[in-house]
């Protein structure tokens, strides 16, 4: 069995009920990037940011986007992304994918950077949508995100609609436990 994504596997870990069969069913959908609303923002992002920030360059990449959903979300993570990168010393090379295994179940956990922000290192995936993520997403999201990150590095998703990145505090030691169960949960609906 392919390694499940790591959007599937937290969208799993904080859903209720049949919902959860509907998660594991949907993980073995193959990606169709026709369906990634957010996929033109997250290449046009990933790339300003390693090819070094440039706000209006990262503008003008954006005005081609003719569907006016898309416009209308992408300018919402464009103000806030620019408002985050504002004034900062930071530096951005794309990350590797990795896998978190647990329970026989392997996750792919895909970040999308590796951001160094002043002396500080992180393994960061990027987070677009409307609605907040909520604390169990985040807390779920960053625990997989600090497993396959390398010594010295810290997990990070970056809010580019709320221009905000949040990062590890202090971890519930139990939550490695309660993954590694859901990973067999998930395993046992497969």
């Amino acid at each position: 069995m392919p390694p499940v994504p790591m959007s599937m596997f937290v969208e799993f870990t904080v859903a209720q009920g049949t919902s959860r069969v509907a998660c594991v069913e949907d993980s073995q959908r193959d990606y169709d990037p026709r369906f990634d609303f957010y996929k033109g923002f997250r290449e046009r992002a990933v790339r300003q940011l390693v090819e070094g920030w440039d706000p209006q360059a990262f503008r003008r990449s954006l005005q081609e986007v003719r569907n006016p959903r898309k416009r209308s979300s992408y300018e919402a993570c464009r103000v806030g992304l620019t408002k985050w990168a504002r004034n900062k010393d930071l530096g951005a090379r794309r990350a590797q994918n990795g896998i978190w295994e647990a329970a026989g179940l392997e996750v792919r956990v895909n970040p999308e950077l590796r951001l160094t922000l002043g002396g500080e290192k992180f393994i960061v995936k990027m987070y677009f949508k409307a609605e907040e993520i909520s604390a169990a997403r985040r807390e779920n999201a960053l625990f997989l995100l600090s497993e396959i990150s390398p010594k010295g590095w810290d997990a990070g998703i970056l809010d580019a609609r709320r221009g905000e990145l949040m990062t590890v505090g202090d971890q519930d030691p139990a939550l490695d436990a309660l993954l590694v169960s859901e990973a067999a949960a998930f395993g046992a609906l497969l």
